[in-house]
């Protein structure tokens, strides 16, 4: 997976031509990845879901397009275009795609803010990345951790 470094700006576009909503499916592009912060938009085609688990970094959801149920902390919440989610590190959380739907979702490793990796440069670009298997690239539907 490729690095973009935590000191240099990066303009990406295109990605929802490069990123279609796919019948029956769950399909993931991660776009930004350090050792502070990755970067992953999600498509959900209607009732495709990603499974219960948490992540080690502090997470925000940003809905794109269509609507989820959302479970945070056991709690189901409807959400939709222009909604934020917030996730702290370890909170359970999944969720289910009530129509075609798009998301991105920003992790936060608040562990290498604290440590100065933001810093680091090229020597502490890798990070470590989140175990649950739904943030990674090119995720497709029925690959649940």
């Amino acid at each position: 997976m490729a690095t973009t470094p935590v000191s240099h700006s990066a303009v990406i576009t295109g990605i929802n031509g490069k990123l279609p909503i796919i019948d029956e499916a769950t399909t993931s592009r991660v776009v930004v990845n350090n050792a502070v912060l990755r970067h992953v938009i999600f498509t959900f085609d209607k009732g495709q879901l990603l499974t219960d688990h948490a992540s080690p970094r502090a997470v925000i959801v940003n809905i794109l397009e269509g609507a989820f149920d959302f479970t945070v902390g056991g709690v189901k919440h409807t959400v939709s275009a222009g909604d934020v989610v917030y996730l702290a590190p370890g909170e359970r959380h999944a969720l289910v795609a009530l129509e075609p739907s798009r998301m991105s979702l920003t992790l936060v490793d608040v562990d290498a803010l604290a440590s100065g990796a933001a810093g680091a440069g090229a020597a502490g670009e890798a990070g470590h990345a989140c175990k649950c298997g739904n943030h990674e690239d090119e995720t497709e539907a029925g690959e649940q951790a």
